[in-house]
């Protein structure tokens, strides 16, 4: 499952060039956090969907120091909170394991 072509809206950066975003190197996690991800954009654009946010898009989504980092725009108090949910679950979930 490739979740930058399931949700292409949410990685519209992915195709840029790395001088205009850090998407470009795509999802620098492993495998144990992509369902996590998938939740997570599956949930995005439900509110994208359902008119609740105008648009979202991943700026990078990447393991650091060993936690989750995930970064978007535009700022909306719901994809925080949706942002806090998945970091939280990564961060009692392995990276490595599937």
């Amino acid at each position: 499952m490739n979740i930058i072509i399931k949700y292409p809206a949410l990685f519209r950066r992915y195709y840029l060039p790395m001088n205009q975003t850090c998407m470009c190197w795509g999802l620098q996690i492993g495998s144990g956090w992509l369902p996590i991800i998938d939740d997570l954009c599956e949930k995005i654009q439900k509110l994208i969907d359902d008119h609740l946010i105008d648009k979202f898009e991943f700026e990078c989504i990447k393991e650091k120091y060993g936690s989750l980092r995930i970064q978007g725009y535009p700022y909306h108090l719901l994809t925080h909170k949706l942002i806090n949910q998945a970091r939280y679950k990564a961060s009692n979930t392995c990276e490595s394991c599937t």
